[in-house]
């Protein structure tokens, strides 16, 4: 019952809103947060595919939106040879192509890291990849009485 009378208060301070030539001024609003400060670099990756062939980047961006499914990403190239950036708008999109590598398209490997507002891209190496390798090893045991 608590939200129907909020939205019958929304509903009476709506209907009391109206606009005249006399707020030519505007409406002042104080104690707004700078967004564009900092502009979300907190969610930039920057990848590189180890290859050297030329990468697809229409094709990359389809298949690496639908597999990561973020709420939303912006990807871009750049002028160095097949290195992308990557921008997210929520930190756990980011996160999770982080933690859920390594990433492949057309066979080839996305080596990813975050990108800090201080670096230069030209002067960006990745050089690591982070895997869990599996190896199963058999032992064969033979009749030890023969020694």
């Amino acid at each position: 019952m608590a939200s129907s009378s909020r939205n019958k208060d929304l509903e009476e301070a709506y209907a009391n809103l109206s606009l005249s030539t006399d707020d030519e001024d505007g409406i002042i609003i104080e104690d707004i947060p700078d967004v564009t400060a900092n502009e979300g670099l907190d969610f930039y990756l920057v990848g590189c595919f180890v290859t050297n062939k030329k990468i697809n980047f229409m094709a990359m961006q389809d298949t690496l939106s639908s597999i990561w499914r973020p709420v939303k990403v912006i990807m871009e190239e750049t002028t160095q040879m097949n290195m992308f950036l990557f921008k997210f708008f929520h930190e756990r999109d980011m996160q999770r192509v982080l933690e859920d590598g390594p990433w492949t398209f057309n066979q080839q490997v996305l080596l990813v890291k975050k990108f800090n507002a201080d670096e230069q891209l030209k002067d960006i190496e990745l050089l690591e990849l982070y895997m869990w390798v599996r190896y199963t090893m058999s032992l064969l045991v033979s009749n030890l009485s023969s020694f």
